[in-house]
């Protein structure tokens, strides 16, 4: 932890959900002060979860007595009164929480009398600021809007997040202006018009600042009447002007800054200045703060509706019938869940997610018990801000982006190209992919493993194709990755809990005798590997206990399973050197004259012979597993076709395992609906109603899972299933029940399938 130049120490912890045990109160100066600490425990005296336990006691190794909150989930408190935090910790007690705190300590420069909080130091190049100054403050200059520069720019202040309205310039390069009226700052700050300025501004109101009012007092007739509640501020109760509203703050009586005092201090100069009184206020913006609950369904159907307008997130339309409003579980959210958001299924966090990845989790969980948080737009919106994942569509043609040419281990955002038009990019356009980012994937290929070199090579030969782009904004855990698809059953690794509190694979099962080796015949995984991915969703912060559950729920599924890995491991997991049924060709030809089974929709097997530009020949029945080096066994077959047809007529490398062992194709437990088919799976029909109550789901949940033993922080999940045999008939039953559930969508998805043909052959070119 740094100290800045005002002596200010941050630092951000993770709470968890639930109470957060911390005793806070409000000083002399309005600050949100730690006063204590106390054990959060669930009414019948037991910790929520050991998981919440160990975050609670880590974040109290960090957080002091005397600490100061100053913001919530990136959501500045600096402003609000101990009320205020205390409803916004409670309106998010669903979900884990980002909380950020500041220690003071003696700073190279003078905070004075103010809020060193507040405080927020800018730089501008000679020339103009873009500023409007505030006409109905007087005895400061206050910003009160930005305009456009001559050159069209904006102004070079609007660019720093904590500069807004109501921030007072108190100092220009050294000089102290603090005490100097507006028209006196301008003069400064037009002498200063050639000279780049370095400037001290003071955030007197909070970013939600609307506007600016003056009322005048002539007359003891007319007094203001402030909520009793506050202690710092003073809030006006009722109207007494159509220019001052309940709610607005009161910020200065004649010329004297009162943004720095207490209630009762305000107060007493209020009624120590005579007549006429000239009072200044501010008037907040009407905001709805972030909210989320937590609802656990036991029950078969749901009764909850999703609404199939929206595919980029999971949004609630209402209850089914007025039978589902009174289930105890909906009863208090009634009015809350019609326009909510799925935000976490079973501790996964799901809010950045399609409708669609969202509807095949919901489905692979069955009737699995359910703990979903839902949450209103102002939280979506607070969550899209952080999002660490950014997915950008591209046109054919330059990308308009700079790689960091110092790092070649992989493909880092070191900048932007300006496009021939003279216009940015559209990735620097969508300003969601900052300096530093990371390239994960190229049309669903994944390049974390490749260098910077070749993934810059790869780019060029899709030139000429769109493109769809996934960045990774800087994250703690290993940029390179491997996933592998896992058929059902066992997994054949066990688990450990690293330093770091995220789960890694301890040993992996390579006695099939033992149990099932996929994942170790796969390659990529070795020990240590941590587990990062399941179908996508991150489980980088689950505790190991949540997150063995959640394998045990969707054992009996298919899953796409995504690993950390090394350099090493991978390119061993490639190297024909080393694995003798692999075979790396390269092909330039167009078309290549190959053919895929149109059976497997998950594996790209050909069919016949075929030869590369060299003569070289692939036997039938071999498995495509890499493009130019990425491993493309996770992807489905249309997935592969689609990015062969991109790579058309280019040189490529192309990688099989000549010695697939082709398995039966798996029948689905559950197949992944539509958006429309996620509304019949919640709203239940009586026929699959009496389906699903007729097959022994329950059994599936419990009996079907692989024996896991739990000692220490170490689970097994090598151990063969006793009852693996009798999984053929309990799924079989489970795809009848969503079969009648999901017709549907299974019409749907055949007709979009390839087209089986006698010979099972599909071809590409």
């Amino acid at each position: 932890m740094t100290v800045d130049e005002f002596g200010r120490e941050h630092y951000v912890v993770e709470a968890p959900a639930g109470r957060l045990g911390i005793l806070l109160f409000e000083n002399e100066r309005g600050f949100i002060i730690v006063q204590g600490f106390g054990e959060v425990q669930t009414p019948d005296d037991t910790f929520v979860n050991e998981s919440a336990k160990q975050q609670l006691l880590a974040m109290r190794q960090v957080v002091q007595m005397g600490d100061r909150l100053v913001a919530i989930n990136s959501d500045e408190v600096v402003h609000c009164s101990l009320s205020e935090v205390i409803c916004h910790l409670g309106k998010l007690s669903a979900i884990k929480r980002q909380l950020k705190f500041a220690r003071y300590h003696q700073g190279q420069r003078t905070t004075k009398r103010y809020d060193p909080e507040k405080l927020v130091i800018v730089r501008a190049p000679s020339g103009p600021l873009g500023l409007v100054l505030s006409n109905v403050i007087h005895y400061g200059a206050v910003i009160d809007d930005f305009q456009q520069l001559s050159d069209g720019s904006e102004s070079h202040l609007k660019k720093y997040l904590n500069v807004h309205r109501g921030c007072q310039i108190v100092e220009i390069n050294g000089v102290d202006v603090s005490e100097l009226p507006r028209e006196e700052v301008a003069k400064v700050l037009a002498e200063m018009r050639a000279e780049d300025k370095e400037m001290v501004l003071y955030r007197m109101t909070p970013n939600t600042c609307a506007r600016f009012s003056k009322l005048t007092i002539s007359s003891g007739d007319m007094s203001i009447n402030f909520t009793e509640t506050e202690n710092f501020r003073c809030v006006v109760a009722v109207a007494v002007a159509p220019e001052v509203e309940p709610g607005d703050v009161l910020i200065g009586i004649n010329g004297v800054n009162l943004t720095s005092s207490s209630r009762a201090a305000a107060i007493e100069i209020l009624a120590q200045t005579p007549l006429p009184q000239i009072l200044t206020f501010y008037h907040d913006e009407t905001a709805i703060l972030p909210e989320c609950h937590s609802i656990q369904i036991n029950a078969w159907p749901s009764g909850l509706n999703l609404d199939i307008s929206d595919p980029t997130h999971a949004r609630l339309q209402g209850l089914t019938t007025p039978e589902d409003a009174d289930r105890p579980e909906y009863k208090h959210l009634a009015d809350f869940i019609p326009g909510s958001y799925i935000i976490t299924v079973n501790g996964l966090d799901v809010h950045q997610y399609m409708l669609e990845d969202i509807s095949r989790l919901l489905s692979k969980l069955g009737n699995a018990c359910k703990q979903i948080v839902v949450g209103n737009m102002a939280l979506i919106n607070r969550l899209e801000q952080t999002r660490l994942v950014s997915v950008i569509s591209v046109p054919p043609g330059p990308l308009g982006i700079k790689f960091d040419g110092g790092h070649d281990d992989v493909a880092r955002v070191a900048g932007f190209n300006v496009m021939a038009d003279g216009n940015p990019g559209i990735i620097q356009q969508s300003g969601q992919v900052p300096v530093g980012s990371i390239l994960h994937s190229v049309n669903k290929m994944n390049v974390t493993c490749l260098t910077m070199s070749q993934t810059v090579a790869l780019l060029q030969k899709m030139a000429s194709a769109p493109k769809q782009l996934v960045f990774l904004s800087i994250t703690k855990n290993n940029t390179r990755t491997v996933s592998i698809r896992v058929p059902p059953g066992p997994l054949g690794i066990d688990l450990r809990t690293t330093p770091a509190n995220t789960v890694a694979v301890d040993r992996l099962n390579t006695d099939p005798v033992c149990g099932p080796t996929h994942i170790f015949d796969h390659g990529g995984v070795v020990s240590g590997s941590e587990i990062l991915a399941i179908d996508g969703f991150d489980v980088t912060s689950l505790h190991i206990a949540d997150l063995s559950q959640l394998l045990r729920l969707l054992a009996s599924h298919e899953k796409i399973i995504t690993f950390g890995t090394t350099v090493e491991a991978y390119d061993d997991m490639l190297n024909s050197d080393l694995k003798s049924t692999l075979t790396s060709l390269v092909v330039t030809k167009s078309p290549m004259g190959i053919q895929f089974d149109s059976l497997l929709e998950n594996a790209a097997c050909t069919t016949n012979v075929f030869k590369s530009d060299c003569n070289q020949e692939i036997p039938p029945g071999s498995r495509l597993i890499a493009i130019d080096h990425v491993d493309i066994r996770a992807l489905s077959l249309n997935e592969i076709i689609g990015i062969l047809k991109s790579l058309g007529g280019v040189e490529k490398t192309l990688t099989f395992d000549t010695k697939y062992h082709q398995t039966a194709p798996i029948t689905p437990t559950a197949i992944a609906p539509s958006s429309p088919t996620l509304k019949k799976i919640l709203k239940g029909t009586p026929a699959g109603d009496r389906i699903l109550a007729a097959s022994p789901q329950q059994t599936i949940s419990s009996s079907s899972t692989p024996n896991a033993l739990t000692t220490k922080a170490t689970v097994r999940f090598a151990e063969v299933d006793p009852l693996q045999e009798s999984l053929t008939q309990v799924r079989s039953c489970i795809s009848t029940a969503y079969i009648s559930l999901l017709n549907v969508s299974i019409t749907t998805a055949i007709s979009v399938t390839p087209a089986i043909t006698e010979d099972r052959s599909l071809p590409v070119f």
